[in-house]
């Protein structure tokens, strides 16, 4: 039988292989019996074997197998915690080429592990089979004599260990002269024994031959468990490298070790550590030497084993024995039904035959996160019940029996907990189940760790079946309670609903209010009763009427809290009325009110009221109160539901009036103008006036803009104020600004405003019109003056309601309404490039026509007559009237001037007049003749006291000539300033803007 290959032959046969190709690490598969086989492996850091299953080994690396092979290690993927492919990944193998040993027995295969994916070519194939038939005789030597001798002395050294153990059954308490004694056979500067737990997931310290190694503290396991089962030896030549052993050295300097397997029958309990401070201090030899001496630890600790085993055999008998003193337990649990008020005796009984320090009765919520503590006993003062989060989740998604926590403190889910807190270690929790439905489950605590073991859960679920019964008995008493109290309840509330029915069907419901709350308070008790409506708001309420409060006392209309805003909630309680911040709360609290219960009032399945009990006490109402109140909601939505339907006849009566009263609310808006501007009256019966002002009147309602077209001044601004004051906007600013008669730059100051420093002169920052107008309305007159970097800039306003002050940065909102007006044909203006068609169609969205006076003579003589009113309050002297000859001169006008026209030629009348009667010869008008009118020359510009009068020089033979009439002012005045523009704008009182927009107008270039 070969033994293992010397450190030396390995590492001569690495070298021999490495001059063919890189590799990592190198390993040996021999038959060890008809299904079993041993893998050793040779890796950088050590070596170790492992007896596992032939089936467990990959194919190709079978004894069995003889060709040549290479292949890549996909299948570790396949099954990663398998031995052969732990071990390969742990170094990283992706590719293994494996080969048949030859003349060896048993058979045996040697494979070699590389780092890279890259196959081997055939030559280098070749290679390495030739380096592995001419070294294979390297690595199992034959041994001299002398060698034969050392490993027996070393041998019989060993087997001094075994008397000191023969006289103990606790081998710790002469681990430190095992040590001794192990050392003159294998030397070690420590030696360790540790203990696997049952499921190999975790190891303990049982016993140290240093007395600064902590011994019985316990760390995870790192190695898969079917690594652990087949694990034979290894060797670690330096413990600081090792990637799973670094971080797990037990002394600070130790670096090599060898370690063997501790077997109890057929499986491995522990291992024994040979750790020595030298670096690969440990070879193969020394396994045989470990073995011995592992076992001989066995021994001994096989004899601790079972001694133990005999004990725990005869408490197990012992307290199977105690099983008959748990009559005792059922008579305490006889003649009670709440097992609480015999809790402490129940735990004295419990005592005798399973001691514990504390013992609790705990109920699994239905929330699934807290468990309620029904009864306790050795807890300390604590109140009963009470609630605690519960420790593991699994608990409710796992089948359970039993659940034994050696040590409360250790765990963090489980340090926290009321038991840890009252000083308990160690806990077993035993499952309470009805009708396989677990309900919680009976707790024993002992303040000394791993004071429980599995054989005490026999004794444990014998007790915790007897307190189950208990438990049992008394929820079927408490449902028998219950239907009873539920039977009672049905009949009072069907009681309720006819005493309700007849109070809501008798009158009003604010009159009956008072004692539908005196008699709900019988079967609800409440101190205060309300029912709040809903505004068309969704986010106020109106007291629509209350019971048990003086109603000057609370505010008539609260704001309804968020989360009651919609139609998805079915109740709310207010234990702690305090925690509300809002007018209602804060009214209510100080009145004296502490708790509340709100409930949705719903009208086909929409929440229209609320209906809230108040009470004067903390937290009074529960979940039992639920019903009862939703009852008494659902007939006071049938009360609603009445009293609206009376109230939707009165209203359609109402809406019948408010028809007919269209007219006259337009003529009420158009009375309320402001007076400062001048046009205080809107004024005029024909059909084409008042067409305009039915639309006015219809968009002023809505936010959409408004585009006034119509000549010069048939009343656009008149118009504008008409429909601002008969918006919602009505109570925020109107604010005029007229296009043309500013310069570009400073229109865009005006209307969007300026930061300081935007421009010379801009000491401070001034907001433009656009924020001024916030929350009302902003007129802009002759929106087609305006220049196209303007329109640009106002473009986005229409689009984003976005705009930034000249020289600002930030982006600024605004809330103005915009009604423009025109006396330009703004889709001509788009043809010649001088107004943008986007801008247009924005501003065009609800467009009046104003008609011209001429169009509406049946309103010039009503026109005439309150404007003689407004000059006769201005003057102090007004006119008596207008002569017949007059009106019919006035009506024969075509008015070019429109309305402002009218105005100022009825102003001029009124001071001519000086109080007397109006007649022909004070109006600055003259009928035209049927004939073409012939060109005129103006001789002066300016004006005279008597401009306008009959044939009166500077007025043209035919006055509606005004156009020719400022062309001509406008070349007479270029002409007097020799085209000097800047003069010539001065001398007509234009400024150069004005001056090039009409220079355009009249084609000069």
């Amino acid at each position: 039988m070969l033994g293992l290959p010397s450190r030396a032959a390995l590492a001569a046969f690495r070298q021999a292989v490495r001059e063919v190709s890189e590799f990592h690490s190198v390993g040996f598969v021999r038959n060890l019996d008809d299904v079993r086989v041993s893998m050793l492996v040779e890796h950088p850091n050590g070596v170790s074997e492992h007896a596992l299953a032939r089936s467990d080994i990959p194919s190709s690396l079978r004894p069995s197998v003889g060709a040549a092979t290479q292949e890549e290690t996909n299948w570790i993927g396949a099954s990663p915690n398998g031995v052969a492919e732990w071990l390969l990944a742990l170094g990283n193998v992706r590719r293994v080429a494996s080969f048949r040993v030859p003349n060896v027995e048993p058979v045996m295969r040697l494979w070699i592990g590389f780092s890279e994916t890259d196959a081997l070519s055939d030559q280098q194939l070749e290679a390495i089979e030739r380096a592995v038939y001419g070294n294979a005789g390297l690595l199992w030597p034959p041994v001299s004599l002398d060698e034969e001798k050392a490993q027996l002395r070393r041998l019989e050294e060993a087997a001094s260990l075994l008397p000191p153990l023969l006289h103990v059954l606790d081998v710790r308490e002469v681990f430190d002269r095992l040590s001794v004694i192990a050392r003159r056979a294998l030397p070690h500067d420590l030696l360790l024994l540790r203990i696997f737990s049952d499921d190999l997931t975790s190891l303990t310290t049982y016993a140290a031959s240093d007395r600064g190694t902590a011994v019985g503290g316990t760390m995870p396991q790192r190695y898969p468990a079917a690594l652990i089962r087949s694990w034979r030896f290894d060797i670690v030549d330096d413990l600081s490298i090792h990637p799973v052993e670094q971080n797990q050295i037990p002394v600070p300097g130790l670096r090599s070790a060898l370690r063997l397997p501790v077997w109890f029958g057929n499986r491995v309990i522990g291992g024994v550590g040979f750790v020595s401070r030298e670096p690969a201090r440990y070879t193969t030899a020394d396994v045989a030497i470990g073995r011995r001496l592992a076992d001989y630890v066995a021994v001994g600790l096989s004899h601790h084993k079972l001694a133990e085993e005999g004990r725990q055999a005869a408490a197990l008998r012992e307290r199977a024995a105690n099983l008959e003193m748990l009559d005792g337990l059922l008579k305490a649990l006889t003649g009670v039904l709440d097992i609480r008020d015999v809790f402490d005796r129940v735990s004295a009984i419990a005592q005798k035959v399973l001691q514990h320090d504390a013992l609790s009765i705990a109920e699994m919520l239905p929330d699934g996160e807290m468990v309620r503590i029904h009864a306790s006993h050795g807890l300390g003062d604590l109140p009963n019940p009470f609630d605690v989060r519960l420790p593991d989740r699994t608990m409710l998604t796992e089948y359970w029996d039993y659940r034994l926590i050696e040590d409360l403190q250790a765990l963090p889910d489980y340090a926290q907990t009321a038991s840890a807190r009252a000083g308990m270690r160690c806990a077993l929790y035993v499952s309470i189940r009805f009708e396989g439905r677990l309900f919680g489950g009976l707790n024993f605590y002992s303040k000394t760790p791993g004071h429980y073991v599995h054989d005490d859960v026999l004794i444990a679920r014998r007790i915790t079946d007897h307190v189950a019964l208990a438990i049992s008995h008394k929820m079927l008493a408490d449902q028998i309670r219950a239907n009873e109290e539920l039977r009672t309840k049905s009949e009072r509330n069907d009681l309720l609903d006819s005493l309700l029915a007849a109070l809501t069907d008798s009158g009003e419901l604010a009159e009956v209010f008072e004692r539908i709350s005196a008699i709900a308070r019988k079967v609800l008790p409440h101190d205060a009763l309300f029912l709040p409506v809903y505004l068309p708001d969704g986010v106020h309420a109106r007291r629509y009427t209350s019971a048990g409060v003086d109603p000057q006392a609370i505010p008539h209309v609260v704001e309804v809290p968020e989360f009651m805003r919609g139609s998805d909630w079915e109740y709310h309680f207010v234990d702690a009325l305090n925690a509300e911040t809002h007018e209602g709360a804060q009214a209510l609290l100080r009145l004296g009110f502490r708790s509340g219960l709100r409930l949705p009032v719903r009208l086909e399945g929409r929440t229209v009221a609320a209906l809230v009990f108040m009470s004067k006490t903390h937290a009074n109402f529960t979940h039992d109160h639920i019903p009862i109140a939703r009852r008494i909601a659902d007939r006071m939505a049938l009360s609603l539901s009445r009293e609206r339907g009376v109230e939707a006849i009165r209203r359609a009566d109402e809406a019948t009036d408010r028809a007919a009263k269209l007219e006259a609310r337009v003529r009420a808006l158009t009375e309320e103008l402001d007076a400062r501007t001048g046009y205080r009256r809107v004024v005029g019966e024909s059909v084409e006036w008042r067409q305009a002002l039915t639309q006015a009147t219809q968009v002023a309602a809505t936010e959409t803009t408004v585009l006034l077209l119509g000549e010069s001044g048939t009343g656009k601004e008149v118009v504008a104020r008409f429909i601002h004051r008969a918006s919602p906007r009505n109570g925020g600013p109107f604010i005029a600004l007229n296009c043309a008669a500013l310069p570009e730059q400073l229109l865009e100051a005006e209307l969007f405003g300026y930061e300081r420093g935007a421009f010379t002169g801009a000491t401070q920052s001034k907001p433009g019109q656009l924020e001024q107008a916030a929350g009302g309305t902003l007129f802009l007159d002759e929106v087609g003056e305006m220049s196209p970097p303007a329109q640009a800039k106002f473009l986005r306003v229409l689009q984003e309601r976005e705009f930034q002050r000249l020289g600002g940065t930030r982006v600024l909102r605004t809330d103005a309404r915009i009604v423009a007006a025109t006396n330009r044909d703004l889709q001509k203006a788009i043809t010649t490039g001088q107004f943008r068609e986007d801008l247009y169609y924005r501003l065009n969205v609800f467009a009046i026509k104003l008609p011209a006076l001429r169009h509406r003579r049946d309103d010039i003589l009503p026109l005439s007559e309150a404007f003689l009113k407004e000059i006769g309050r201005g003057i102090g002297r007004p006119a008596s009237g207008i002569s017949r000859e007059a009106r019919q001169q006035l009506v024969d006008y075509h008015w070019p001037g429109n309305v402002r026209e009218l105005r100022n030629i009825l102003e001029r009348a009124s001071i001519l007049c000086d109080g007397g009667l109006i007649v022909s010869e004070h109006l600055a008008i003259s009928v035209p003749a049927p004939q073409p009118a012939p060109s005129v020359q103006f001789q002066q510009v300016g004006a005279t006291a008597t401009i306008g009068a009959p044939g009166a020089p500077g007025m043209p033979s035919s006055p509606g000539d005004l156009q020719s009439m400022e062309r001509t002012m406008i070349e007479q005045a270029l002409e007097a300033a020799r085209f000097n523009k800047s003069k010539a704008a001065k001398a007509l009182g234009l400024t150069r803007h004005q001056l090039y927009i009409r220079m355009r107008k009249h084609g000069f270039e």
